[in-house]
């Protein structure tokens, strides 16, 4: 049957990419939540709201991080082709993440106070696109079949 060889294939590219979409879903999580605290800072100026814009910057960056890394997996997979201005995108995410951490006042006290936001979430997403980046095609190529379903799985008539 051609849907269940179809479905198989839909479903592995979602498999293949779950990590990513999901640190790019809480990344929008964490912006919104740091939009909403950030709002409450505004209608109460008394309350201290850089807490919440710690949230705020985490997400981007967990975002940014995502993209890069997606887009330089989908490279390594041969789902996207190689071309300059992927790559260029890739290091410009990069930097921009290293960008917002780097251009916050008195970073190591915050990195000190909220070390998940300004200092463990940006040294993830940089670590996770080295390593997928300088990683030889062929092992990720390997890893993704590994976790794939066998296409054979389905009846076939």
């Amino acid at each position: 049957m051609r849907v269940t060889n179809r479905l198989a294939g839909v479903w592995r590219r979602v498999r293949r990419q779950l990590g990513s979409s999901i640190a790019f879903l809480i990344g929008c999580l964490a912006v919104i939540a740091g939009l909403s605290g950030l709002a409450q800072t505004v209608d109460n100026p008394h309350v201290a709201g850089t807490q919440k814009l710690d949230t705020l910057i985490g997400g981007v960056v967990m975002i940014l991080g995502a993209l890069a890394y997606r887009s330089a997996k989908k490279r390594k997979l041969g789902e996207a082709k190689w071309i300059l201005t992927r790559r260029f995108l890739e290091i410009a995410l990069l930097v921009l993440i290293c960008v917002l951490i780097l251009a916050q006042n008195n970073l190591s006290y915050l990195i000190a106070t909220d070390p998940v936001p300004n200092l463990i979430v940006p040294i993830w997403a940089i670590v996770a696109y080295l390593v997928i980046a300088f990683m030889p095609p062929t092992f990720v190529q390997r890893a993704g079949e590994r976790s794939a379903p066998a296409a054979s799985s389905g009846i076939q008539r």
